[in-house]
């Protein structure tokens, strides 16, 4: 017997004893009993095409089923892993819930940080503002001071242009006046030192002139009174010689003075001091200014008194 046969004949057996039947109830107790072996012959003589339906079939059935248990298979691993997602996507709402508030919260505290910023950031700007205000109107209070102030130092400058003129004016006749008054003082020492030479001369002449004048008086007393008056006649005076100075004068001319620089005043007071003290001598002033360099005075031309010495610098 083959395989299919045998299952053909237990697939008999089960319809048999099952509620379902190939035919009705009634036929199989109403027909005869040729007719009840004919037709459990039926299925014997249509045993190779009801075999091979059958056959058809539950090799359908099986790949059905086999179809079915992989879609079963598939459908709890789909299921497992859906309850793992679901547990993991629970565990990950919990902390998205949890990241979710604390962002909250961040937000909120960043809300309440940035209102604060906010408004100290428009009270700056107020102050700001109104400093630029207080700044753009001290500014314009400054412009117009300096507009006042140029004014007034361009009236200034109008104004002292002259007494800058006057002043430079007054500064080069200052310059002037010190230079003469320079020269006048190395004038007036060299006249001063000529002014005492020119006394002591006098006392010397003078001295010496009164001593000639006495001793030849008692020498003419003596004479007149040894001879007779018959031979009594007029002694010759004698001129006695003047004793040479003491004084060492010195001409002080500054170094790189000019012999020519003599001032209008000093010429006045070289006059003034030749008429007085020296009438006669003409070219006194010329020996106090115009001394060459180096050059010695031994004698005096027009005195008769004896050597007089002027020392120049070296």
């Amino acid at each position: 017997m083959t395989p299919l046969k045998q299952i053909s004949r237990d697939y008999r057996a089960h319809l048999e004893n099952s509620p379902y039947r190939f035919l009705p109830q009634n036929s199989l107790t109403t027909q005869s009993s040729q007719a009840t072996q004919e037709m459990e012959e039926a299925p014997e003589r249509e045993e190779d095409s009801c075999l091979e339906v059958t056959a058809r079939y539950l090799l359908e059935q099986d790949s059905y089923l086999q179809s079915l248990e992989n879609d079963y298979s598939r459908l709890d691993w789909h299921f497992k892993n859906t309850v793992q997602l679901s547990k993991k996507q629970e565990a990950d709402n919990k902390l998205l819930t949890r990241d979710r508030e604390m962002l909250l919260k961040e937000l909120m505290e960043f809300q309440e940080v940035m209102k604060q910023k906010i408004q100290q950031e428009r009270y700056m700007r107020l102050t700001m503002q109104a400093r630029m205000d207080r700044t753009e109107k001290q500014a314009k209070e400054v412009e117009a001071t300096n507009t006042q102030m140029g004014q007034a130092l361009v009236d200034l400058t109008e104004s002292t242009l002259p007494l800058l003129e006057e002043n430079r004016r007054l500064k080069r006749k200052i310059a002037y006046l010190e230079q003469n008054n320079a020269h006048n003082a190395v004038n007036l020492t060299n006249l001063l030192r000529m002014s005492v030479y020119l006394q002591e001369k006098e006392e010397r002449m003078l001295a010496a002139w009164r001593a000639s004048n006495t001793r030849c008086k008692k020498e003419l007393r003596e004479m007149r009174s040894q001879l007779p008056p018959e031979q009594r006649s007029k002694i010759r005076r004698e001129n006695f010689g003047v004793p040479r100075t003491h004084l060492r004068v010195r001409a002080s001319f500054r170094d790189g003075w000019k012999r020519n620089q003599l001032t209008p005043e000093m010429a006045k007071a070289l006059e003034f001091s030749d008429n007085l003290f020296y009438p006669e001598s003409a070219g006194i002033r010329k020996k106090i200014v115009d001394f060459d360099h180096d050059e010695r005075i031994l004698e005096e031309p027009d005195s008769d008194v004896g050597e007089m010495q002027v020392f120049l610098p070296q």
